[in-house]
């Protein structure tokens, strides 16, 4: 068979019907074109994390085979760029000093490099040009440093980063300076840089160029045996991968969610394709007397399906990346604290193939169960009237396997929820739900009859709202099902966001035990990085009121390619991971015993206590002993605490990057953090260590509340859904509104009818809702836990009711304009209605 006749067919019957009911159809392309959006739209804003990086790498990296990494976020000796470049088969190696530092009320990438960027011939170079080379503009003038034009700085002004004053040498733009950080960007002299970022003799990255002659593979290994595991060598992705890692967990939370919305998409478009045969019996039969097979009719309805689900995608797909857009900007700022560049929008290639496809598939496997009513039909019975053909009954044969498939995929979900550790354990949760839709196809007439009769119990008009759903058991189960997700969805997304707030509260309880902080950071974001400047401490210390100063530092390393936050402790510590550890235990790891980490790290790498862990640092690799496992929430790949003192030798990292302040004990916290921030520079964040806490918990609640605004948008489509498969049953019925009208029954009785049957429908689907929603409450929370490595308590709070009613509410606003549209129908155009 050609493809012109298959379009030819779809063109003139097919397209026909589209044109005529272009209302329904219209209903269907734009539930399917908001579910492509949010696919779109989380796809796109998680892949700008790792793709900013990636680009930033590709415009740093140019023609570099390899690339050497700091173990911690202050670098490495420039001793390693020596023996790096004397390795042998390297033709050059180029030092980079990469930093985020804050200048002004933004924080902005600080690039130092020298000449030998040249050998790169990458962006940064082609961008610069020839300003780093001796005798240029750039080196004669003091301080002087080149800016992207994104910037808003003219040349000649000057500019603080940190605690330091440069003058901008140069003002350079284009397309290549366009694609280093979106042109937000800052390159100074490799000297320059290391007193900006206060690291003499330090760098952050060597990129290595190859000979031409020399094998990949010998020139890896002669470039690690002269690091000597002083630091790590990779290729030119490792950052970006460290990103995706850091951002896994909640971007396949969200992106989980915004899936299910294709499965409420997919109930419409089942009934509407289910109508769709219907009405269709008589051309149907006309074709099969022609000559044409039920496997045509079938790939026709299909193929309908498909072009609708096509076009929806493509639809949904620019309104999902201006949502990605949108979102972009107000991400949760741990998120953005994990990624080492400027965050910008790149949305992804593969995130509009994805969302289409996912359309195209959802509206082709809905049509797919609705269409098989072709099959059983002769063409004869085809040609009575759509209404005199009895409810299609599920067979038993196929309602047994479902059953057992269903049940099958359900256990397998909770199995998985405990034994795999990574964010693919989120699949679980889709998975128990396709368990349940083939349990629900099982019983799929008992759950139509249940609503049937609670819709017959509903006044005068029940009855005759019954009658209609057990004449429509398919109808009846799909808008059932419809609520029921909506209102499991936003059970589970709810409660399990709830359950893991409180455990962060436990989490980070121990901030609130410190009266005031003074730190590189500012209350939401972990003071990672510089240290403090010089004398802070000193300044703090002498401020009225203040009992102790307690130093403390956090950083981040790069553990087996792994990168993980460190909190170093001393004396007097009270912070996060301090807070967790026994009396004896913290003691142990101030004086330096051995160190602590999170249960996320000891289940990653198969650590127990007592265990030796080797850790390798700039100065080479050092043994240390395991003490203990503690369940604290990461913002990256885990979390070790040790003393500080061993911190900041082991990782050439002195100071403190924040103060933990205890006030006297008639001093007012708030009052104190005041006084200290009269007495420190204007570059330190001072706030109270019940602000601390606030904001990091407000991280987590700010994830959760994205997960529940995508549940409310999903619960909107629902309405809108379950809105057009009642309007198309009162089109269905109008013959029979008619007949009943003609009969005496009167306006109010239709419209209540209808309205009945919704409530029937949203009583029974919001009471599964319910139960599912527990269950699959349940279950995130058991996949949170076991990702996280944190014990998250299941709860069942009072929101789970509030989405009960919530189904009610939806299926009565949602029955309101069909219910009018059958009170207002003409009752002569009704009966003579075919």
């Amino acid at each position: 068979m050609s493809l012109g006749s298959v379009l030819s067919r779809l063109r003139v019957l097919n397209m026909r019907q589209i044109v005529v009911f272009r209302g329904r159809v219209a209903a269907v392309v734009a539930v399917l074109a908001a579910s492509s959006a949010l696919l779109v739209a989380v796809l796109g804003t998680y892949g700008s994390l790792a793709g900013s990086v990636s680009r930033l790498t590709e415009s740093l990296a140019g023609a570099a085979d390899l690339q050497v990494s700091g173990l911690s976020d202050t670098g490495f000796g420039e001793e390693i760029v020596s023996a790096v470049g004397a390795a042998p088969g390297v033709a050059t190696a180029v030092p980079m000093l990469q930093i985020q530092l804050p200048a002004g009320a933004q924080r902005i990438t600080v690039l130092g490099a020298d000449a030998r960027i040249s050998a790169l011939h990458s962006r940064l170079q082609a961008a610069v040009g020839d300003q780093v080379q001796l005798g240029s503009a750039l080196l004669r003038t003091p301080n002087g440093v080149v800016v992207g034009d994104r910037m808003g700085l003219s040349e000649g002004d000057p500019y603080p980063i940190g605690a330091t004053t440069v003058r901008v040498a140069a003002v350079v733009g284009g397309a290549a300076a366009e694609q280093i950080n979106g042109g937000y960007f800052v390159i100074a002299p490799l000297p320059l840089a290391q007193r900006i970022a206060d690291r003499p003799g330090r760098v952050d990255l060597i990129y290595v160029v190859k000979r031409q002659d020399a094998d990949s593979r010998a020139v890896t290994q002669a470039v690690t045996d002269a690091v000597a595991g002083r630091a790590v060598v990779s290729g030119l992705g490792l950052r970006t991968a460290q990103t995706g890692d850091a951002v896994a967990l909640t971007r396949s939370i969200t992106l989980l969610v915004s899936a299910v919305s294709l499965v409420v998409a997919a109930f419409l478009v089942f009934n509407v394709a289910s109508m769709t045969v219907a009405e269709r019996r008589r051309s149907i039969a006309v074709l099969r007397a022609l000559g044409a097979s039920r496997a045509m009719m079938v790939r026709d309805l299909l193929s309908e399906s498909a072009v609708l689900g096509l076009v929806a995608g493509l639809l949904g797909a620019p309104v999902g990346i201006l949502l990605g857009r949108f979102v972009i900007g107000r991400l949760p700022p741990f998120l953005i604290q994990a990624v080492s560049a400027r965050i910008e929008f790149i949305l992804p290639w593969y995130a509009v193939p994805v969302a289409v496809l996912a359309c195209v598939g959802a509206a082709v496997a809905a049509s797919a169960v609705a269409v098989r009513q072709v099959f059983t039909v002769t063409p004869v019975e085809a040609l009575q009237s759509a209404e005199t053909i009895a409810a299609e009954q599920i067979p038993i044969r196929f309602a047994a396997v479902a059953a057992i498939a269903g049940g099958f995929a359900m256990v397998v979900a909770f199995v998985a929820a405990r034994i795999v550790h990574s964010p693919l354990v989120f699949a679980a949760a889709g998975l128990f739900v396709v368990g349940l839709l083939g349990v629900s196809v099982a019983v799929m007439t008992p759950i139509a009859e249940l609503s049937a009769r609670v819709a017959g119990r509903l006044g005068p008009a029940g009855p005759v709202a019954a009658a209609a759903m057990r004449r429509a058991p398919r109808r009846t189960w799909a808008m059932m099902l419809t609520v029921a997700t909506a209102v499991a969805l936003g059970v589970a997304s709810s409660g399990a966001t709830a359950n893991m707030i409180t455990s962060a509260e436990a989490s980070f309880a121990g901030l609130r035990d410190v009266d005031v902080v003074v730190s590189t950071s500012p209350s939401d974001v972990l003071p990672a990085g510089a240290s403090l400047p010089e004398g802070v401490a000193d300044a703090v210390s002498r401020v009225p009121g203040v009992a102790a100063v307690v130093p403390e530092q956090w950083a981040f390393l790069s553990v087996h390619g792994v990168r993980v936050s460190v909190e170093g402790l001393a004396d007097g510590a009270a912070g996060v991971t301090a807070h967790l550890m026994s009396d004896e235990l913290r003691r142990r790891v101030i004086r330096g015993e051995g160190i602590v980490i999170s249960r996320q790290l000891a289940e990653r790498f198969g650590y127990g206590v007592g265990d030796s862990v080797p850790i390798a640092t700039p100065g080479g690799a050092r043994e240390t002993t395991l003490l203990g496992v503690v369940s604290v929430l990461s913002p990256v790949g885990g979390t070790i605490a040790m003393s500080l003192r061993q911190l900041q030798e082991w990782f050439a990292r002195p100071g403190a990057t924040q103060l933990a302040v205890r006030a006297a004990p008639d001093r007012d916290a708030a009052e104190l953090a005041t006084r200290v921030r009269a007495a420190v520079p204007d570059s330190v964040y001072v706030f109270t260590g019940e602000a601390g806490y606030v904001g990091a918990v407000g991280n987590i609640a700010q994830v959760g509340a994205m997960t529940v605004a995508l549940q409310w948008v999903i619960a909107l489509l629902a309405a809108v859904a379950l809105t057009n498969t009642l309007m198309l049953s009162v089109l269905a019925r109008r013959r029979e509104i008619g007949i009943l009208r003609a009969l005496g029954s009167s306006r109010r009785m239709m419209s209540r009818a209808v309205i009945a049957e919704a409530c029937g429908v949203g009583l029974v689907g919001g009471a599964i809702g319910l139960l599912c929603g527990t269950a699959l409450h349940y279950l995130a929370t058991v996949s949170m836990s076991t990702t996280t490595a944190v014990d998250i308590t299941f709860r069942v709070g009072g929101l789970a009711l509030v989405y009960g009613g919530v189904a009610i509410v939806l299926c009565t606003l949602g029955a309101l304009p069909p219910a009018t549209r059958a009170a207002r129908m003409n009752v002569v155009e009704a009966i003579a209605a075919d």
